[in-house]
């Protein structure tokens, strides 16, 4: 069976390490598999899809704003991250690629970019196999609606760009979008329930079969371990608290770091103690902090130094406003750290309240301080979470499980 994956990044990303992660383990389960990429490839089982001319190449390499020009060129030139990612612009020759003609599956994921624009995945005859990272898929450009449901009907005057009309630049891609979905055969897979609630109730996607299939982690690589390394190294002295806070993007208010400071100013001031943070993915200073809490910064770290981050902390800090399903969490699960988070998006598939973790309503700053507080300060119960939230992993967030399931659905979707 040839399976080939579309997404944006092969390397780059916490949703391209998944996808590179499902896409080696459907190969050790024997499928044919290949992953099509704008940028950043993984290695010989991956191609770089270029744009078709030498033009357009250097046009899109020194005018990027050109693909979000419908969004208007003041507003373009004037933002650094836009609203809006629109994919009005064909930027490659995805079909005509010989990957994707010989494959018996096509399994799209991060397009948000525009590896491919919706008129493309209207011109592709195999099944598809679409796998949900965020909700840009059904709406009419963002990756996160908030509070907004315009999806659920034809989007238009998106709060967004501020805009009047309903004809605006999301109900013109909410129209692209409606036309190309409706010459396809697609499954919807999700890695939450919470994503999975949010594409049947679209507009664009009510029609189609909507799965579940969690994401998967390498739960051997991610392991529980007593590494006291790095708190050596950060002269973390012992018996002190620490947390552990990370993103890729830590400065994305949708992250909610700004958050994260309240329940550890709070925290501290319950445990009356030091308490020491490991901030890492990105550049960021955690705001109004009190001297007893000491930040330690240590920026983009590689991916062979987040056992040891995870393993040494005594709580992973999942502050998000808005998730599908954070795969930080669940990298610290298998390490058998526990999460507090909120309970928003996914986080429920897996942060369970006294089995891997602490739930709390959004956005109870205060209550999770205490829990966090009361979980430090309790030895014997903090051992027992540590184990439960490893099995917890294991058993329902493992490469392999997911990886047959998506081989299972495959075989279903080519079967007479």
């Amino acid at each position: 069976m040839k399976v080939t994956h579309i997404t944006h990044y092969g390397t780059k990303g916490g949703a391209a390490v998944a996808i590179a992660d499902l896409h080696h383990e459907l190969r050790r389960l024997g499928l044919d598999s290949r992953c099509l990429v704008a940028a950043h490839p993984l290695d010989e089982s991956t191609s770089t899809c270029a744009p078709p001319t030498l033009l357009e190449r250097h046009v899109l390499q020194y005018l990027p704003w050109l693909t979000e020009f419908p969004l208007g060129l003041g507003r373009v030139l004037r933002e650094t991250h836009h609203p809006l990612n629109l994919c009005w612009l064909p930027r490659f020759q995805v079909t005509a690629h010989p990957w994707v003609r010989e494959a018996d599956i096509i399994n799209l994921h991060w397009t948000i970019f525009g590896i491919i624009t919706p008129e493309q995945i209207s011109r592709i005859s195999q099944p598809i196999v679409w796998r949900l990272t965020d909700c840009w898929s059904f709406t009419g450009g963002c990756a996160y609606p908030g509070d907004c449901q315009g999806y659920e009907s034809a989007c238009g005057q998106c709060p967004l760009l501020g805009a009047e009309k309903e004809s605006d630049a999301s109900r013109k891609l909410w129209n692209r979008k409606r036309m190309a979905y409706r010459q396809g055969q697609m499954t919807i897979v999700t890695p939450s329930r919470w994503m999975a609630d949010r594409a049947r109730s679209s507009s664009l996607f009510r029609s189609f079969r909507v799965e579940t299939i969690p994401t998967g982690i390498d739960t051997d690589f991610f392991h529980p371990e007593p590494n006291q390394n790095i708190r050596k190294k950060l002269e973390i002295p012992t018996g002190h608290p620490v947390l552990a806070l990370g993103a890729a993007d830590p400065s994305d208010p949708r992250k909610g770091f700004d958050l994260a400071a309240k329940v550890i100013t709070q925290a501290a001031d319950i445990l009356n103690q030091p308490v020491h943070v490991l901030l890492f993915g990105g550049e960021y200073s955690l705001p109004s902090l009190p001297p007893k809490v000491t930040v330690h910064s240590l920026g983009k770290v590689d991916r062979a130094a987040l056992p040891a981050i995870y393993n040494a902390a005594d709580v992973f800090l999942a502050p998000a406003r808005e998730e599908n399903l954070a795969k930080m969490v669940l990298e610290s699960m298998s390490c058998g750290t526990p999460v507090a988070a909120f309970a928003v998006g996914g986080m429920a598939d897996c942060v369970r309240n006294g089995e891997s973790g602490f739930l709390v309503s959004p956005f109870d700053v205060a209550t999770m301080a205490e829990m966090v507080a009361g979980f430090l300060g309790d030895q014997k119960r903090s051992e027992g979470l540590r184990v439960a939230s490893r099995h917890l992993a294991v058993k329902e967030f493992s490469l392999p499980g997911q990886a047959a399931r998506y081989a299972d659905l495959y075989k279903e979707l080519l079967s007479p």
